[in-house]
């Protein structure tokens, strides 16, 4: 009876009112069209070098460690707003679990970053950011308004005008298309990418979810990326290409994945999933946890109160680096000219 019950509640099958399919294609239409999103979560990687593999010099550097042995992770926040075309805003927190490593050559904590249109400000949380050859420290621990487009203006001065348009000519050529987006969704379901499967359904207080398990599904990946190639790209992908790809999934080992449903809305709530990538020279594993927080709710997305000019900082930077250096005739024109660009 007990074995009954598991495979009644394990197979995919029917709903009161929907289908497993249903359930799971209804959450994945609700992220990709929602106009507002808020989602928080965190990213763990761990990597465990193979025995036979030989250390090498590189395996001392502060980065290199992570794909020998340890483990860092980043836990975040995103919040998005796409409702207004002509001025898309987006908000990130990215809070660092480095590896001992990478803490000791750079003292990195958080990184907050707010996007409104062609303007982004960003917040770097560091004890120090001096790197010994060059003290970054002035960046940290405040507000930074970067205006991409008015120090490319300055940059360039008459000829930013006809460099825009050479930009946005190479925009609409590269751009994806929400007809293209709607056509890889719909490839994505239809190459089955992950077979879905209807676990019991779970309660949280007085809030009921479906639960479905994803079995990863290296077939139809495959296929998948093949189909995009022609989807996107207007082209097959080449025989290097594919044999390219195949050596990538072969490495991957990818455990089945756990999706919570809101029964209400339909909208996805929780994602977990694992991905372990077992190369000739370690084993690395990836873990993801996503909480979908909110879709189509107002999101709180505004400009820092107060903030600096990256120019400023930069020019400040660029003054000191001149004063504690020889006055040599080559150091004063590198100086010199880096001093023009942000002035």
């Amino acid at each position: 009876m007990t074995v009954i019950f598991s495979l009644a509640v394990t197979m995919p099958v029917s709903a009161a009112n929907k289908t497993t399919q249903q359930i799971y294609s209804g959450a994945l239409d609700a992220l990709i069209k929602a106009k507002t999103a808020e989602i928080k979560g965190n990213i763990t990687v761990s990597a465990k070098a193979n025995k036979n593999t030989k250390k090498t010099a590189s395996d001392d550097l502060s980065v290199s460690s992570l794909y020998n042995s340890g483990s860092v992770g980043i836990d975040f926040e995103i919040r998005a707003d796409k409702s207004n075309p002509e001025e898309q805003r987006s908000f990130f927190n990215f809070a660092f679990r480095p590896s001992k490593e990478i803490k000791e050559n750079f003292p990195l904590d958080n990184l907050k970053v707010v996007s409104l249109s062609n303007v982004s400000y960003f917040f770097i949380e560091a004890a120090n950011l001096n790197l010994g050859f060059l003290d970054l420290s002035a960046f940290a621990n405040q507000w930074i308004k970067l205006d991409g487009v008015g120090i490319l203006q300055k940059i360039m001065g008459e000829k930013y005008d006809s460099y825009k348009e050479q930009v946005a000519t190479q925009n609409k050529n590269n751009e994806i298309t929400p007809k293209q987006i709607e056509d890889v969704i719909k490839l994505f379901k239809k190459d089955n990418v992950f077979t879905v499967y209807r676990l019991a359904d779970k309660k949280i207080g007085d809030q009921s979810f479906y639960r479905l398990r994803l079995s990863f599904n290296r077939a139809g990946f495959r296929k998948f990326m093949l189909d995009v190639s022609k989807q996107v790209d207007g082209k097959a992908m080449t025989a290097a290409e594919i044999k390219d790809l195949d050596k990538t999934i072969k490495t991957w080992q990818v455990p089945d994945s756990f999706l919570l449903v809101n029964k209400i809305s339909g909208n996805p709530v929780q994602l977990d999933l694992v991905v372990n990538d077992n190369n000739t020279a370690r084993k690395m594993t990836t873990k993801v946890l996503l909480k979908f927080i909110s879709f189509n709710d107002s999101v709180d997305i505004t400009a820092p109160a107060e903030s600096r000019n990256f120019e400023d900082i930069l020019q400040e930077l660029m003054k000191n680096l001149q004063a504690s250096l020889n006055n040599t005739s080559s150091t004063s024109g590198l100086v010199g000219a880096t001093s023009t660009l942000v002035q």
